[in-house]
């Protein structure tokens, strides 16, 4: 199951304008030197910017942009053709992206704090840019004037939609407000977009840490230990990241020391980054009803397959009275095994959950995470993972040896065609952790798939996580929930890179915000498939594959908790829409806290600003959250398909042409359709649940 520690792609962009301000926070490379340097070896993305030059290179991408789109926006010549109209504008956009696309990632990757700073600069100075543009009333008058004009011409399908999108994305814009509520909206946008990126920059740059004694990491195994830091005091340094702080929760015996480490988790940049939320919330609510939407929900909702908040209010609450009676099973499970340890326990604590689900994971099904572990070392699943997705997709991953890329540990890897050996796109892999980098998981674009006089531009992404790093004497060694977050990331770097759409703003990931996780929601059930688990793992020492007995237990484990975990998503999904549709200022905090105590029936800890924590909300899934679970039901759906034919290449290949190649040039239900060969349904879903 997808949880929030996976956050994905978010270069989902609607139409050229909205493309151009999402990426700006998400795509690039970086540089781990303050001085520039020459780099060696084959150059895709460039990675030696001094903070001098990165600023520089920016001032001149948004004046060249502006400068080009003022031209646009003067041109009267009648009638207008789509080249001349909608045609130059996705050019431009997609030429601004490319080029702010390896100066605005660096924030996420690089271990430069001069670099990182630099890059959020810029990122504030585009974003800013951006939305000057999209609400400039002669660009759009001209636009409409071209689509009048095109009414009686034959367009191609992908212009058509082009067009369709463009026009829906400048409405959202506010292009149809009054000039006075026009610049209000405007500057609003502005104000958002400049909160967002302290949000994310705060977290980034977070080094909170924990010391803990030797005492508090009872139960906490040697291969976890080597991790942590060890101080001179004798006690470990654990950072509040997020692969270091699941890993001890899930094993650390005291229950003093989980609340501790905890409390530490839920408090990163907690005031700052609550007062931004509360400021964000407040501006998204007026923003909304500037432009005629009754809340933000509905607002985000509009060109989303559930078209309004109340569509995905009523999924969640649908949902809420399914789970809760199966929730309330794995509460009293875990309670009772707390009972074993704890005679006097009348109840859960909040940093109980982890803790126990592992403990009795590993009594009713006797698997040990750690043991796991040495049956996926990174250095033999990422090129078997390879292996599994060239042979589903038709497709082959070749290494580019003499590659240069922003840090020693990140690899480069170019997606051709099996049988015809075309080079259709380049990926990068950024996998371990280190200082300042971005702290979950994600996959970002950092060029996209386009025609450029009649030849395909190959689409260049980079998949980021953090991984559990080697240490002084093991491999990397994964657990199967960063398997699974492994196999769900790749599967949207293929949604990136398989795309053969022919405008950039439509191509890859940049579908439906609450489809976006169903194309790589169905690739991470491969690691629940017996035949995969034998074929990807190889014991770290003696090189033997999962044995069967674990491989069953395993797979036999996989809806335990379930319920639990979906309430967990639920609750966030549910708080999301809960802030966003609410006609006031509410209090982010206590409203999380009293949704925490309504659905998991526990105490939140006191003094802990989760919401501060939770980067969805800042970026770009605002009244979106509840797409994880909203896409999962055709997830579910498009997977009993490839069960039905054993994971078969051939069912992998429609998919890849039904789904991975098409983009954004029809609707999701469409799409959905054409995979399915009938309409989508939450059979699948609710039956893994074991809900009806």
């Amino acid at each position: 199951m997808t949880d929030m520690t996976k956050c994905h792609s978010n270069e989902m962009k609607k139409h050229t304008l909205l493309l151009i301000a999402v990426s700006l926070a998400l795509t690039s490379c970086s540089s781990e030197s303050k001085k520039p340097t020459s780099q060696k070896g084959f150059v895709l993305i460039r990675s030696d910017f001094s903070p001098t030059e990165l600023s520089t290179l920016c001032d001149q991408t948004v004046d060249t942009f502006t400068e080009r789109l003022n031209k646009l926006a003067t041109n009267k010549n009648r009638p207008l053709s789509f080249e001349n109209s909608f045609g130059e504008l996705e050019n431009a956009g997609t030429e601004f992206q490319e080029k702010l696309g390896p100066l605005s990632f660096m924030y996420s990757v690089s271990t430069n704090p001069e670099l990182r700073a630099a890059s959020e600069k810029c990122d504030s100075k585009s974003s800013q840019a951006i939305i000057e543009v999209s609400s400039r009333k002669d660009l759009y008058n001209v636009l409409k004037m071209a689509q009048s004009d095109l009414k009686k011409s034959k367009l191609r399908e992908a212009q058509t939609r082009l067009i369709t999108e463009t026009m829906r994305g400048f409405r959202l814009s506010g292009l149809e407000l009054p000039d006075d509520k026009l610049t209000e909206f405007k500057n609003l946008k502005k104000q958002m977009a400049d909160l967002g990126i302290q949000f994310h920059g705060n977290l980034n740059n977070n080094t909170d840490s924990v010391e803990v004694s030797e005492e508090e990491m009872t139960g906490v195994p040697d291969t976890v230990k080597s991790r942590f830091e060890k101080l001179p005091t004798g006690k470990y340094k654990i950072p509040t990241k997020s692969t270091y702080y699941i890993s001890y929760m899930e094993n650390a015996a005291n229950a003093d020391a989980r609340r501790k480490m905890l409390q530490a988790y839920d408090n990163r940049e907690g005031k700052k980054n609550t007062e931004i939320l509360q400021k964000m919330i407040k501006l998204r609510r007026e923003a909304a009803r500037l432009v005629g939407f009754k809340d933000w929900a509905d607002y985000k909702t509009y060109d989303k397959m559930a078209k309004n908040g109340k569509t995905a209010w009523d999924f969640l609450q649908s949902l809420k009275g399914k789970l809760r009676q199966s929730y309330l099973k794995d509460y009293q499970a875990m309670l009772a095994f707390k009972k074993q340890t704890d005679p006097k326990a009348t109840k859960l604590d909040a940093w109980d959950g982890a803790y126990f689900s592992n403990q009795l994971r590993k009594s009713k099904y006797s698997i040990d995470d750690e043991v796991l572990r040495e049956y996926f070392p990174s250095d033999v699943v990422v090129p078997k993972m390879f292996d599994i997705y060239s042979k589903l997709f038709a497709v082959q991953f070749v290494p580019v040896d003499n590659a240069n890329t922003w840090h020693p540990s990140v690899s480069l890897y170019e997606v051709r065609d099996q049988k015809s050996n075309e080079l259709l796109a380049y990926f990068y892999t950024d996998l371990y952790p280190r200082e300042g980098k971005y702290g979950h998981a994600a996959a970002f674009t950092l060029r996209s798939g386009k025609l450029v006089d009649g030849k395909f531009q190959q689409p260049i992404s980079a998949i980021v996580a953090n991984l559990n790093p080697p240490s002084a004497d093991k491999p990397s060694l994964l657990s199967h929930d960063e398997l699974e977050t492994l196999f769900h990331e790749f599967g949207h770097i293929m949604h990136q890179t398989l795309t053969r759409v022919e405008y950039a703003s439509l191509s890859g990931s940049s579908v439906a915000w609450d489809f976006v996780e169903a194309p790589s929601q169905v690739l991470e059930n491969w690691v629940w498939e017996p035949s995969v688990l034998k074929s990807i793992s190889s014991h770290y020492k003696t090189k033997e594959a999962l044995p069967e007995e674990m491989i069953k237990k395993l797979i036999s484990s996989r809806k335990f908790n379930q319920a639990w975990g979906s309430t967990r998503q639920l609750m966030l999904g549910i708080f999301d829409l809960t802030l966003h549709r609410s006609p006031t200022d509410l209090d982010v905090t206590e409203t999380y806290k009293k949704l925490y105590r309504e659905l998991t029936t526990m105490e939140p800890l006191p003094d802990t600003h989760f919401p501060a924590t939770f980067g969805h909300l800042a970026g770009g899934y605002d009244a979106g959250y509840y797409g994880y679970l909203w896409s999962n039901v055709f997830a579910f759906d498009m997977y009993t398909k490839f069960q039905a034919s054993n994971l078969g290449p051939e069912v992998g290949y429609k998919y890849r042409k039904t789904i991975l190649e098409m983009g954004n040039t029809r609707d999701a239900d469409k799409l959905l359709q054409a995979f399915l060969g009938r309409k989508p349904n939450s059979d699948a879903f609710f039956k893994f649940l074991g809900i009806k």
